[in-house]
């Protein structure tokens, strides 16, 4: 088993050269069928992002209880608040359902039908991430919730992102910052302004997690490499990281090669 798979840093890892980008049809086949491993990022109190292989996550549960029927059903994104919870729900293409559960017992009270992928708490504000990828259709927004004149929850603020968001995480050097990334692009919203910072093509690499570390890089888990993309004075710079013992793939046979190719 790779080191990676134990949860390793990646500063072990091998920086692909930039020519290395643009394989051939065939090893990027083989990227694609997750043949050289699908690789899943996280923060670190050290401020060093680990890596270890993908794991699909788990729905969670609310600690609220919340009525078992189809309607609930599918994977939950789950945000406590003292007076209740917020329950994101994603069906893919059945729908999905972003709602408010009060602590209190009255009942849960939906707020959107979008397809959730993620809620955060962004400063006082919750933000949650809607979006749906399926086959041909690829949309997303950001949804801000607030309570109408009578008390009820509506969506007050809705931002387009252009793509499904695919990963996104708070910025933990400033809680009023949101990262996203989608096939297309890395998105910054921080005070209601979204920016694009850089366009991407990860279409067929299903970026799945995102880290921030202590430097401010972004680090972008997805099938066979992890992105690295660093700030500087002229913008923002991208490096490809990868394991020592799969610097690229044999394409006939779709295993790892230690050794880069030429």
């Amino acid at each position: 088993m790779p080191l990676a798979a134990l949860g390793a840093s990646l500063e072990d890892w091998v920086v692909l050269p930039s020519g290395r980008h643009s394989p051939g049809p065939a090893e990027r086949g083989c990227w694609q069928e997750g043949a050289s491993g699908n690789w899943s990022v996280a923060s670190s109190r050290d401020g060093k992002p680990s890596v270890r292989p993908y794991q699909r996550p788990a729905s969670i549960e609310p600690s609220i209880d919340v009525p078992g029927t189809t309607e609930f059903s599918g994977p939950r994104v789950v945000l406590e608040e003292v007076d209740g919870a917020w329950l994101g729900v994603d069906r893919t293409e059945l729908g999905g359902a972003l709602y408010w559960v009060p602590r209190d017992g009255s009942g849960p009270e939906r707020v959107s039908q979008e397809n959730i992928q993620g809620i955060v708490r962004l400063g006082g504000r919750i933000i949650a991430l809607s979006g749906l990828a399926f086959m041909s259709w690829d949309e997303g927004a950001l949804l801000e919730p607030a309570r109408d004149q009578d008390g009820q929850w509506r969506v007050g603020h809705i931002v387009p992102l252009g793509a499904a968001p695919r990963a996104f995480a708070v910025d933990p050097r400033d809680p009023e910052v949101l990262w996203i990334v989608t096939h297309e692009a890395i998105l910054r919203y921080a005070q209601g302004e979204l920016k694009r910072v850089r366009r991407v093509d990860y279409r067929r690499l299903d970026p799945n997690s995102l880290a921030i570390d202590s430097e401010g890089r972004l680090f972008v888990g997805m099938r066979h490499l992890v992105a690295r993309h660093s700030p500087s004075p002229r913008g923002w710079n991208e490096d490809w990281l990868v394991p020592p013992e799969c610097q690229s793939v044999d394409p006939d046979e779709c295993t790892c090669i230690a050794a880069p190719r030429d």
